[in-house]
């Protein structure tokens, strides 16, 4: 019963954490992308959408190094 009920909360808790984290990078990634496909211009909103993509990859690159020794362990 222990290990059902620990996949179980695995199977909740994942999708909790892991959409806050992923569609800040899909907006950020989509909208850089389509206004400078639009303009060619790198202006002040394709930099601050750029800004945002970079601040997460860099979360996302800490925590793996942080983390990833963890995760292979079990």
């Amino acid at each position: 019963a222990s290990i059902t009920s620990r996949s179980d909360a695995r199977q909740i808790i994942f999708p909790l954490l892991y959409y806050p984290l992923s569609v800040p990078v899909l907006i950020s990634s989509t909208e850089t992308l389509t206004l400078w496909l639009e303009t060619h211009q790198w202006d002040d909103t394709c930099r601050g959408w750029m800004i945002i993509l970079t601040a997460f990859d860099v979360i996302y690159v800490t925590l793996a190094f942080l983390l990833g020794g963890e995760a292979s362990d079990h």
